[in-house]
């Protein structure tokens, strides 16, 4: 009994002494904090102290502009396309009758009159960037401006007729596009839709009859 009692009075002791130190350390903690002031948020002279946003910012005279969604009346052309795709097509640049380059960059096909340096321009333009062609069904579904502006991405494939009057070009996408154009006036004569999922056009070959 005397041992247990001895033991009962060394853990009052033990505690005593724990709480006698974190009273201490309480008090200390007390003593560090007086050294600060608390005040209210958003005050204090570092914040009233400086505001250079003051003078250079001011009110706007002119009312900003309303958003308008409609089409403009203006349109663009291409005048001259620089650049050329050798990455990752191969066989891409070939001659028509009169001896000038034909060839694919993006999502164009390009004939070159180095003499002249001009070009005529096959495809460009943007799906449905002209609704008149929806409008005349009132649907205004993507269907009815397909192939109007050409390739819709970019062309990987580039083979010519054995006449060199005829171009065929194949592009890229969910549903990859095949189009024959003119080699001297780059007007478009078919064109043929892949079914979705064919990805890409790869590689070309046209019989010698056509």
């Amino acid at each position: 009994m005397e041992d247990l009692k001895a033991k009962k009075n060394e853990t009052h002791d033990i505690k005593g002494e724990i709480l006698d130190h974190m009273d201490s350390i309480i008090g200390w903690g007390k003593e560090q904090m007086s050294m600060f002031e608390e005040e209210p948020v958003h005050s204090g002279d570092q914040f009233m102290a400086c505001k250079p946003w003051k003078g250079a910012i001011k009110k706007p005279t002119v009312e900003p502009l309303k958003e308008d969604a409609s089409l403009c009346d203006m349109s663009l052309e291409f005048d001259f396309v620089h650049g050329y795709k050798s990455d990752e097509c191969y066989q891409n640049c070939l001659y028509n009758t009169l001896g000038q380059p034909v060839y694919q960059t993006a999502c164009l096909g390009i004939i070159l009159d180095t003499a002249n340096r001009t070009q005529k321009i096959f495809g460009g333009g943007e799906e449905l960037s002209d609704p008149s062609a929806a409008k005349q069904s009132n649907t205004g579904r993507k269907q009815e401006t397909k192939g109007r502006f050409g390739h819709p991405d970019d062309v990987r494939s580039l083979f010519l007729s054995k006449d060199k009057t005829t171009c065929l070009t194949g592009s890229s996408g969910r549903e990859p596009y095949l189009f024959t154009w003119d080699t001297t006036t780059a007007e478009q004569k078919e064109l043929i839709c892949l079914p979705r999922g064919c990805r890409s056009v790869s590689a070309l070959a046209m019989d010698d009859n056509c």
